[in-house]
């Protein structure tokens, strides 16, 4: 019985190992572009894993709508201060122009237990003149799952428009930690009757915390087998 036991657990661990080892660094697939990251379907930064990656582009009035092979990425690893992704495109609309934008993915502890404690947004890049004109920058988090089918919400903005004081280009929400998180973000220019707007790239990271000894995920399993085994042994004694 011992023996069994302790086969289930190697099993486990071993199971988990390949799992991890399996997934490429974001930072070292072969296309940095949002294409790529969908072409690889998951890829880890740090200890957190992304996932489901998404994106829709829809352009009115003769705007140039971009597609994934248009965005490009870098990744940002800065431990429990940040970890996530710059993301680089040319969003830009004219007069009776609109031009939008959707990215959405999930991110995951992964390897590590540091939980997912906060999101963060910053817009750069973004300029509007002229009447009507305006971007946008919507973003739709849930913590502890992904948006479909979220009931627990949270949302970021960050906007630019003409008049003076009123454009704010960050944004952050705080939560409890959890080791799951949905993003979407919707990215829209607007040129207005008579304007010009344009975004160039956005910066979306999540902080994170250390939970001290609480074990991650995997940990439960291997406890629980170990305790199963310690009764069974007390048990067949």
């Amino acid at each position: 019985m011992k023996q069994t036991i302790l086969l289930g657990v190697i099993a486990i661990a071993g199971a988990a190992g390949l799992r991890a080892a399996a997934i490429a660094d974001c930072d070292s697939l072969p296309s940095t572009t949002f294409a790529g990251l969908e072409a690889a379907g998951s890829c880890i930064i740090g200890d957190k894993l992304y996932d489901n990656f998404s994106l829709q582009s829809n352009a009115t009035g003769g705007a140039t709508p971009v597609a994934a092979g248009g965005v490009t990425y870098s990744t940002v690893d800065n431990g429990l201060a940040a970890n996530g992704f710059n993301f680089a495109f040319i969003l830009d609309a004219v007069a009776n122009q609109s031009n939008d934008l959707l990215i959405g993915y999930d991110v995951t502890v992964w390897t590590g237990a540091d939980l997912i404690a906060s999101a963060d947004l910053v817009v750069s890049g973004a300029a509007a003149t002229g009447a009507g004109s305006a971007t946008t920058v919507g973003e739709t988090i849930c913590p502890g799952g992904d948006i479909a089918g979220c009931v627990a919400a949270l949302a970021l903005s960050a906007d630019v428009v003409p008049a003076p004081g009123v454009s704010v280009l960050d944004d952050s929400v705080n939560f409890p930690g959890v080791t799951e998180l949905g993003v979407s973000k919707d990215i829209n220019v607007l040129g207005g009757p008579n304007g010009v707007a344009s975004i160039s790239g956005i910066t979306e990271t999540v902080d994170q915390i250390a939970p001290g000894d609480t074990p991650e995920p995997i940990s439960f399993v291997l406890m629980g087998a170990g305790l199963l085994g310690i009764g069974l042994l007390r048990r067949k004694a």
